[in-house]
């Protein structure tokens, strides 16, 4: 079976067209309002890289 692709933020924002910061942003809401409709929309990232920092997305969670 094949592993799932891994995506960085930067590489999320290409994808979806929109800048690093807006997702930033919309993470920042996400966390500040976790119970809004919008912010259930977002789906859930892992941390991973060098000591657990970088943020990584399912590619397959984009279409979300």
């Amino acid at each position: 079976m094949q592993e799932e692709k891994m995506l960085s933020i930067e590489e999320v924002a290409v994808k979806l067209g929109v800048s690093y910061k807006t997702l930033c942003n919309w993470y920042a809401y996400k966390r500040k309002f976790p119970d809004d409709v919008w912010s259930q929309k977002l789906p859930d990232y892992t941390l991973g890289g060098d000591k657990n920092t970088k943020r990584l997305w399912k590619e397959s969670d984009l279409d979300k």
